[in-house]
């Protein structure tokens, strides 16, 4: 089957629960600042649909404006218009509607606009909105109360906000919001595409990776038997978008369950966090029948994970991966572990889990230096493995960039299927399991030499696949043109491909102690030929240092 065709059919396969729904309008939520009505203006020109922005239509009922509201009638008038003007507008069909910061906390109006219509909330951090609100002026909270009372008020409409059936950044241009909500509302309207399912026999029983669009709302009827007692735990940055989806989700599932945060960051993932881990676990009366649910990118799977595997000797856990890194690489394969002050990854094990939910839906909220981390991780499965899907990405980059629903749906599927069949055949990595590690020597190495907080993990993967390119030049069967391929589309997707700030002597020291170095002796990840499996290939330090002193000079 060509690229081409493939990606006209992927979306072939399981049916997905029946979670979809009739569309209506398409809603744009979030506080003050948030771009709803610039955002909705460009979605109405592109989609030839009405716009309405329900602080206009307040205005016109009222005949005053929303300042002159807020001073002579007062807040809670305001909102009694509120709420009738927007379900009233949200009972209409065809529309763009960009609602008010504080429509959803009327409860009858957040019922109203979810249930048949598309809600999108465009999120960002308080700082960036109050910013734009303030440039934008007419705005009468930010006159009549405090910073701290519009920051409490910001963080209590978050729950109402993070109901919306889409999240997506509002820090980004306008013209790319656009872009990403319109390709969801096609989407969407042509009905929720099916699921698609990978199998991984690995583990007692082996399990399955659901990939798609909606999961979150759903996962449950994907995996059923639920246990009855439940600890969900997630981070600081996706708490208030996701998890309050995923634990009514989970209790709609039968779950009874609780929540701990814990922070974000890779620092955090060390055993200070573990012992907190354990310590709600029992908070939360877990016993070896109970579940962890572990809803985050790579960092909040990894120590998640690491507590299931060694919480009562091991119980059940659920992955529900919310980064593309962690779609298409970290949640696949069930290595858990934290870190050490010595490095990465020290302390850990094998341990699979029971699912992992891997909806395409959540990637809408990921900054876009983290949608590019994981897009490196894509670009090496197609590398080592499949250049069908190297392709791909080189053929559907704008898409991907973009957020559209089946192009990062194919390139999580096939990563999926490419990593699930390498962990079936070496489950703890004693053998064909290592080449999933091409470009991962340099990169950890990297990641090392700058403390883990210059470059993302993927960041530094990319730069180590040039190194190791370069390397299978030297020593394998690639040409200087398969270089230059790997190079080009890593430059296109706005990822790295060299570290020039970085000492080298630093760099060699680092990779000397890299777990693959086996009796003093340098082994990397190299490969024959561009886009087929890999393998281990001893090289001295000195064609190691000539091959990173040549990608100095890029």
């Amino acid at each position: 089957m060509s690229c081409a065709e493939t990606y006209a059919h992927i979306w072939t396969g399981c049916a997905m629960p029946s979670c979809g729904r009739s569309l209506h309008n398409l809603v744009l939520v979030g506080f003050m600042g948030a771009g709803k009505s610039t955002v909705g203006r460009l979605l109405s020109d592109a989609l030839g649909m009405p716009f309405c922005d329900t602080d206009t239509l307040i205005v016109e009922r009222v005949g005053m404006s929303i300042p002159q509201i807020f001073a002579e009638q007062g807040e809670p008038y305001f909102r009694r218009v509120e709420a009738e003007v927007v379900q009233e507008v949200a009972r209409e069909s065809g529309r763009v509607i960009a609602t008010g910061g504080g429509a959803l906390a009327d409860p009858e109006t957040l019922s109203v606009l979810l249930r048949d219509n598309l809600v999108v909330w465009l999120a960002a951090p308080l700082e960036v909105l109050l910013a734009r609100a303030r440039s934008e002026g007419n705005r009468p909270l930010l006159v009549e109360v405090s910073q701290d009372r519009v920051r409490r008020l910001y963080e209590s409409r978050m729950p109402q906000y993070a109901q919306a059936h889409l999240v997506v950044r509002a820090d980004d241009s306008p013209e790319r919001l656009a872009k990403i909500i319109q390709g969801h509302w096609k989407f969407k309207r042509r009905g929720e595409a099916a699921a698609r399912q990978v199998k991984i026999d690995a583990g007692h029983d082996g399990y399955t990776v659901h990939v798609g669009s909606n999961l979150l709302e759903c996962f449950p009827e994907l995996v059923p038997c639920l246990p009855g007692q439940g600890l969900l735990i997630t981070d600081s940055n996706v708490a208030p978008l996701y998890a309050e989806r995923a634990m009514a989700a989970l209790r709609r599932g039968g779950c009874h369950v609780r929540q701990v945060v814990i922070p974000a960051g890779e620092e955090f993932k060390n055993l200070q966090t573990l012992e907190s881990l354990y310590e709600a676990c029992v908070s939360a009366g877990l016993s070896r029948d109970g579940l962890i649910v572990a809803l985050g990118g790579g960092v909040t799977g990894d120590i998640a994970g690491l507590t299931a595997a060694t919480y009562m000797r091991g119980i059940p856990w659920l992955q529900i991966p919310t980064t593309l890194l962690a779609q298409v690489d970290a949640s696949v394969g069930g290595k858990v572990a934290v870190n050490l002050k010595q490095g990465k990854n020290l302390v850990g094990a094998f341990y699979q889990p029971r699912a992992v939910i891997a909806d395409t839906d959540v990637l809408c909220s990921l900054p876009e230096r983290e949608l590019l981390s994981g897009l490196a991780e894509v670009i090496k499965h197609g590398v080592m493995a499949e250049e069908d899907l190297f392709r791909f990405v080189e053929e559907h980059l704008q898409d991907i960039l973009n957020r559209d629903p089946n192009a990062l749906g194919h390139c999580v599927y096939r990563s999926c299927v490419i990593k699930g069949a390498v962990v079936e055949s070496d489950e703890k990595e004693t053998g064909l399991r290592e080449i999933l590690n091409f470009g991962h020597t340099v990169a950890h190495a990297l990641e090392s030499v700058t403390g883990y907080t210059e470059y993302t993990h993927g960041e530094a993967v990319a730069i180590g696949m040039v190194t190791a390119g370069r390397l299978s030049h030297m020593v394998g069967g690639w040409s200087g043109a398969d270089v230059e391929r790997l190079i080009a589309l890593l430059r296109r997707a706005g990822l790295p491909i060299s570290a020039p700030h970085v000492s080298i002597d630093e760099l060699l020291q680092a990779v000397e102690h890299d777990k693959k170095v086996r009796a003093g002796q340098i082994r990397m990840v190299l490969s024959q030929r561009f886009g087929s499996a890999p393998t281990g290939s001893a090289v001295s330090r000195s064609q190691l240092r000539e091959a990173l002193e040549w990608q100095r000079g890029l």
